[in-house]
């Protein structure tokens, strides 16, 4: 903590006192008085492991060279898997059909209603999935949407 400090004496005229402080317990000029900055925040595991999902891999498919997301293909092969007769693999397919069923049986009922029959807190609903969709961010070009400028050409 002293190197950030002043060693020398103070100088005759230089009156210490009310927000003057002594020269030697002054900080240098030149040397910053928090050297380690600002710690990191930490990284957001969640995120983290949607970036990996959304990344891309090549996969050999039926004598085909394929290229789909880490996403695609653990689902396809939880499926293969299901289908091989794991019962713990077959109880999470299920459950993926299930909730992938829902939300099409949700989104049908939504796209057959006029705008004027639905409840606000329906128009909220749709609305805050809408953001939610264009929010997230796009690993593929490595920018947030939100960051993007136009260039001059």
């Amino acid at each position: 903590m002293k190197k950030n400090v002043r060693d020398h004496s103070e100088p005759e005229d230089y009156e210490v006192g009310y927000r003057k402080p002594p020269i030697s317990g002054q900080f240098r000029k030149g040397v910053s008085g928090n050297p380690s900055g600002r710690p990191k925040k930490p990284a957001d595991f969640g995120k983290k492991v949607l970036r990996e999902l959304e990344l891309r891999l090549p996969v050999n498919e039926n004598g085909k060279r394929k290229i789909i997301t880490k996403d695609e293909a653990i689902a396809k092969q939880a499926v293969n898997k299901a289908v091989g007769g794991h019962v713990q693999y077959m109880r999470l397919v299920d459950a993926w059909r299930r909730q992938a069923l829902d939300s099409m049986v949700e989104e049908r009922r939504f796209a057959n209603r006029i705008v004027d029959e639905l409840t606000d807190e329906e128009l909220t609903a749709i609305i805050r999935g809408e953001l939610e969709k264009s929010t997230t961010p796009s690993v593929t070009d490595g920018k947030k949407p939100g960051n993007r400028r136009k260039t001059q050409e």
